[in-house]
């Protein structure tokens, strides 16, 4: 049997995402990441958030309309009441992501347009969790142990029916991203913890016998013989 070894091991993972709330701080966030453009669409650290029924939320925001949009030649010319309904009707003749409601607010000033208060619909994304600990809190604390390990590529062992049967025991409690119940596929990953001592020792030595035997005196003759450790094997099946 031919063992291929990688040691830049890539773990697939599949972790379920559960649902989090959202703070209005997050979607105000999620919005300016969305839909911001400076001049364009301006979104207020304060800027109100509404959620809907069906899982979506929307946030204010401030749209800006210059003059042609609302077919203001000259501000003098206007009154600020006729200035504030030309730039409300104003939004239709403009490109962007925000809708507007009757009680649409303009902020008039001497610029060359205005904003007009609008909103922004989309689906959020939960809010990742707080950290108990930070990264850099754990470089300053080091890491309590080396471990040594290779990633295997064993397409044999999963062709292996006892290898599979050892895989798919439910009292089994190896750590796998395997399917248990089911054939082996390109997610079957297992890692396996081999004694450094290569006396055949390990969390995975009822495993087949044979199949065992192969992995220790791959770690013999890879590692060496060393006390009290262990060398993790991530055995996949590509």
């Amino acid at each position: 049997m031919t063992i291929t070894v990688n040691q830049s091991v890539t773990t697939p993972t599949r972790l379920p995402h559960s649902p989090q709330p959202y703070s209005d701080d997050a979607l105000i966030e999620q919005a300016r990441t969305l839909f911001a453009r400076d001049g364009e669409l301006e979104i207020d650290a304060g800027a109100a958030t509404k959620r809907l029924p069906n899982g979506d939320c929307t946030v204010e925001c401030w749209v800006w309309v210059p003059n042609d949009a609302a077919k203001i030649e000259n501000n003098d010319d206007h009154s600020d009441k006729e200035r504030e309904h030309l730039y409300q009707l104003g939004t239709s003749h403009i490109d962007t992501a925000a809708e507007f409601h009757d009680d649409m607010v303009v902020s008039l000033g001497d610029d060359n347009g205005a904003y007009v208060s609008g909103w922004v619909s989309f689906t959020p994304t939960p809010d990742a969790p707080d950290s108990p600990i930070a990264p850099a809190d754990l470089i300053q604390r080091g890491p309590s142990a080396t471990i040594r390990g290779v990633s295997l590529n064993v397409p044999e062992f999963f062709q292996d029916a006892e290898f599979l049967a050892w895989l798919n025991d439910r009292n089994n409690k190896v750590f796998t991203w395997h399917d248990k119940g089911h054939p082996a596929s390109e997610w079957s990953d297992v890692i396996v913890l081999v004694d450094s001592s290569c006396s055949g020792e390990g969390d995975s030595s009822d495993m087949p016998e044979n199949l065992w035997n192969t992995l220790v005196a791959f770690c013999r003759e890879y590692f060496g013989e060393s006390a009290g450790d262990h060398y993790y094997l991530k055995l996949c099946n590509l």
